[in-house]
């Protein structure tokens, strides 16, 4: 039963798993793990939550920079978007 006990990720490995999320969602939606037209408050939230681990001044994970940016762009299509129904 040993191998396969899920041992408690680092922080490190946490954010190189949200990198990585982030970087391989197809849509706006899946880059901010919601479903599509999910309510604005969502989106917020879910923008908020990840901007705090993706910030390059806190995620030391490679790509995190690039992954920042492909949450902003996607919280501002979205919210813009949520804006204009």
């Amino acid at each position: 039963a040993g191998a396969l006990a899920a041992e408690p990720l680092t922080p490190e490995e946490r954010d190189r798993q949200a990198v990585r999320r982030v970087m391989m969602a197809g849509t706006d939606w899946a880059v901010l793990n919601l479903p599509p037209n999910a309510q604005l408050k969502w989106v917020r939230q879910s923008y908020k939550e990840l901007a705090r681990v993706l910030h390059p001044d806190k995620c030391r994970a490679p790509g995190a920079k690039d992954a920042f940016q492909k949450l902003l762009h996607a919280y501002q299509n979205l919210s813009a978007a949520a804006a204009t129904q």
